[in-house]
């Protein structure tokens, strides 16, 4: 009762509310090496060359763990074969890092991890095969950045953010899950056709897949076909792929062929990739026999005409009733194979040849037991599943949201954003680092001044220029100008023109807003945007050409240069982001930092 309450584990940034028992989740369910565990099995025997079913076999089974490998450890070698060195080399390699009873079966019985490399390099080969054959039948990946953290175990609060990446590992795992439970989806269904619990990906919103298409060709994408998932993953592949020649290109002639200069993104390419995700509707779980149609039974991302939840029953609800449906499906398919003998002895049976007749299902108190009662119990089941996933979806997104709320407030991060909407008041802007969107005010910033186009119901361009927010700061800003602007060929002239230090000081404190590199910016904030510019992480490179340089036009899928912090206020907190703009009135800040 309290699994079905939960229906899902919770994930946190910094701890775990588990579906299960601590006892169930975390040790009599984990798979230690060397140790036996109760397992519910989908065997099979693949053509690696095109991933065919050549054997096919479920059942109870009692699997030993050999190895317990982190994604991490999995990618070092999936690296390593990429390198084309021998599993013999990897393995003698790995030999540190992958040691000890946690990690690996101590049996003494031949070279253990060698033999996980094995594995791993088959793996690997399989998953490539049915992740084409995926894509071929018109599966469509919309892959969006993601924010981890680093946290501190005494205060259990953050020490750092950083871009999570989903790598080959990730991958490798998520395709022979995929396979896993569509398989077990089909068996379900061709037994218990009533009460199989599914889930299903409606297809998009039709009005917001017209205005990604309208985007795209806007864009000069007249080929941009987004009719099907299928067509979908060929026009981003195709975007993609387009992407990849011109940075490369622009690698070898050192030209830049991004909007706003040398930032290492292809902002159409984001802003397409970004908008393809906003049609997308929820997948929901939902009993079969609730949707008697089974064209209402597909899964529109993945493509598949039958998909469940097999692989996770320690943190999904559903899982375990699919594992439930899934053991019933073997009693059924013994007790046909008993009828079977015994009709070929005695030429009749009690029981009914059809697999869904109701005797069969009668005919054991076990499957009466794993079964959901009625299809509305199953339905009921389905839709609190719902409920709760949307629930501990919703908690997860705005944890993170508040933790790195936190981070900013004392590590302000300066990124690189595109401009999705230009308005005179506001810019949307998509952050492709994180993947998420912020609204950039620059209609009420000291100093600036907003044009926006007009004639049009969707703004092409916003103009940004200088102008003084007083009449005081206004002739502070004048003479910081003329200070600017005094150049003579006569050292001691210019000496006995120059202002003092302190003066000048006196004169960008009542400029406000002016009173360093950037405007409109905090001392904190500067520092960062100066770091950053200087930064020279390979993962991380901001070019200079991309700051603000006033007069700014902007138009839709330009790139410009932000500033996060993090503010709480009364209600809630939120993340505050700064156009990063040159002063004008500093001597030495022109367009690259020169």
């Amino acid at each position: 009762e309290e699994a079905f309450f939960r229906a899902t584990s919770n994930y946190l940034c910094d701890r775990v509310v588990p579906m299960l028992p601590r006892l169930l989740s975390e040790i009599a369910c984990s798979l230690n090496p060397g140790v036996d565990r109760y397992a519910m099995s989908c065997e099979w025997l693949i053509r690696e060359s095109d991933g065919k079913i050549l054997e096919e076999w479920f059942g109870r089974s009692v699997m030993r763990s050999r190895a317990k490998l982190s994604y991490g450890d999995a990618q070092r070698i999936l690296d390593a074969l990429d390198e084309s060195m021998t599993d013999e080399a990897i393995a003698n390699a790995e030999k540190e890092n992958i040691t000890g009873e946690a990690k690996i079966e101590q049996s003494g019985k031949g070279d253990v991890l060698l033999e996980v490399v094995k594995s791993v390099r088959l793996l690997r080969s399989v998953a490539k095969t049915l992740r084409n054959n995926r894509i071929k039948n018109g599966s469509v990946r919309l892959d969006q950045a993601k924010i981890g953290f680093e946290i501190d175990q005494d205060t259990k609060l953050p020490k750092c953010a950083f871009h999570y990446e989903l790598r080959e590992s990730n991958r490798v795992i998520e395709d022979l899950m995929l396979f896993a439970n569509r398989r077990v989806a089909k068996r379900i269904v061709d037994y218990f056709p009533d009460v199989a619990l599914l889930r299903l990906h409606p297809p998009p919103n039709e009005k917001k897949m017209f205005e990604l298409r309208e985007f795209a060709r806007a864009n000069g994408l007249q080929d941009f076909d987004c009719s099907t998932s299928g067509a979908l993953h060929r026009s981003l592949e195709r975007l993609r792929e387009s992407t990849q020649r011109m940075a490369s290109s622009s690698s070898l002639t050192n030209d830049s062929p991004d909007n706003n200069g040398g930032s290492g993104i292809n902002a159409i390419y984001e802003i397409i990739n970004l908008l393809a995700t906003k049609p997308m509707q929820l997948a929901q779980y939902f009993c079969t026999g609730q949707f008697p149609e089974e064209e209402s039974w597909r899964h529109y991302a993945l493509a598949f005409d039958r998909y469940t939840h097999f692989t996770s029953p320690i943190r999904r609800y559903p899982d375990i009733i699919v594992h439930r449906l899934l053991r019933a499906s073997l009693v059924v398919e013994e007790n046909e194979k008993k009828n079977r003998k015994e009709k070929k002895k005695k030429m009749f049976s009690f029981f009914s040849s059809s697999k869904n007749s109701s005797d069969i299902v009668k005919s054991s108190k076990l499957v009466d037991y794993l079964l959901p009662k009625s299809t509305s119990s199953c339905v009921q089941i389905a839709t609190q599943c719902n409920k709760k996933k949307a629930s501990a979806k919703a908690a997860q997104d705005e944890h993170s949201f508040v933790y790195f709320c936190y981070h900013l407030t004392r590590n302000p991060t300066v990124t690189v954003a595109i401009a999705r909407i230009v308005g005179r008041k506001h810019l949307a802007c998509f952050l492709p680092e994180f993947g998420f969107e912020v609204k950039v005010e620059i209609g009420n910033k000291r100093h600036l001044t907003t044009k926006q186009s007009a004639g049009t119901p969707n703004p092409t361009m916003v103009s940004i220029e200088f102008q003084a927010s007083s009449e005081s700061a206004n002739e502070a800003a004048q003479k910081l100008l003329e200070i600017g602007n005094v150049k003579n060929s006569n050292e001691e002239e210019d000496k006995k023109n120059s202002v003092s230090w302190i003066e000048r000081t006196k004169l960008l404190k009542k400029a406000r807003g002016m009173s360093g590199a950037f405007l409109n910016l905090t001392r904190l904030e500067e520092e960062s945007v100066l770091e950053a510019l200087k930064s020279d992480d390979a993962g991380k490179i901001i070019s200079k050409d991309i700051v603000g340089v006033l007069p700014m036009r902007i138009r839709p899928a330009d790139q410009v240069l932000v500033v996060l912090t993090g503010k709480f206020g009364e209600k809630k907190p939120e993340i505050v982001a700064n156009l990063v703009i040159s002063n004008p009135l500093i001597n030495g800040v022109q367009r690259g930092g020169q």
